[in-house]
């Protein structure tokens, strides 16, 4: 592209990218999709080396929220549904 895909991120693209994420993020139902689709396109693009791992960590975070929500929404249901969480767990690991 003739640029330096090297060169230090300035502190208001780095502001810029946090705003805009935090922004999308909070679009309801749509937004987390809409931000992890701008992640992926930083991480795998042909942008500066700095903000690809920047995108890659954040995916990575994104990806560890998503598994600990996906266990406290399965602990909250079960709690409050009466059912113990081992049998929960061995109810859905019967069906594999």
């Amino acid at each position: 592209m003739g640029y330096d895909t090297d060169e230090v991120v300035s502190v208001g693209t780095w502001f810029g990218l946090t705003l805009l994420l935090g922004v999308v993020a909070m679009i309801p139902f749509v937004g987390i999709l809409i931000a992890i689709v701008i992640l992926l396109i930083l991480a795998f693009s042909d942008v500066n080396k700095n903000v690809q791992n920047w995108a890659k960590a954040s995916l990575i975070w994104y990806i560890i929220a998503f598994v600990i929500g996906i266990i406290l929404g399965v602990a909250l249901i079960s709690s409050m549904s009466g059912v113990s969480m081992s049998d929960m767990f061995s109810h859905l690991l019967s069906w594999f």
